[in-house]
């Protein structure tokens, strides 16, 4: 699978993960997600698309921003 790779490194350094493949709508996946795990953070990307784009056809790490109650650490 393709969190294989990171499953290895994981272990190697102790430390547990879950992974998961999940179909949906990415922000509405995501924060459904957080709060049936309680996440502490989300960590998400940012592709950086400009005000106009992001306006036009969104942006799931702005949706996830402004919809979660969990805290977001947004990484450019």
């Amino acid at each position: 699978m393709i969190f294989d790779d990171y499953q290895e490194l994981a272990e190697k350094e102790s430390t547990e993960i879950k992974t998961e493949l999940i179909f949906g709508e990415p922000g509405k996946v995501i924060i459904e997600l957080s709060i049936k795990e309680k996440f502490d953070i989300i960590v998400i990307g940012n592709r950086g698309m400009g005000h106009l784009k992001e306006m036009i056809i969104g942006s799931v790490s702005v949706e996830v921003v402004h919809d979660t109650k969990s805290p977001v650490l947004l990484v450019k």
